[in-house]
């Protein structure tokens, strides 16, 4: 029976560039940066050693440049 795993996850995003390029449309560039402290691992039998579950943690970091485009006819940001 495998124990119940409790993981501790700590998210923080960053945004690096936020630009509005019309009343309608954006260009961002943000950072999303994770920690999980504990992650199932799995390592199979090979030879004399048996097959192990253990837990390890894990650190993730993800970089997006997203495009909003506005549809219709509603703007999305207030004239600046």
């Amino acid at each position: 029976m495998i124990p119940a795993l409790c993981a501790l996850i700590r998210r923080e995003e960053i945004d690096l560039l936020h630009l509005h390029v019309g009343q309608r449309t954006s260009l961002s560039l943000w950072t999303d940066y994770e920690y999980i402290s504990s992650v199932p691992e799995m390592r199979y039998a090979t030879g004399s050693r048996p097959t192990r579950i253990s837990e390890d943690s894990l650190f993730a970091s993800r970089t997006m440049l997203r495009l909003n485009i506005g549809l219709g006819s509603q703007q999305l940001y207030p004239p600046q």
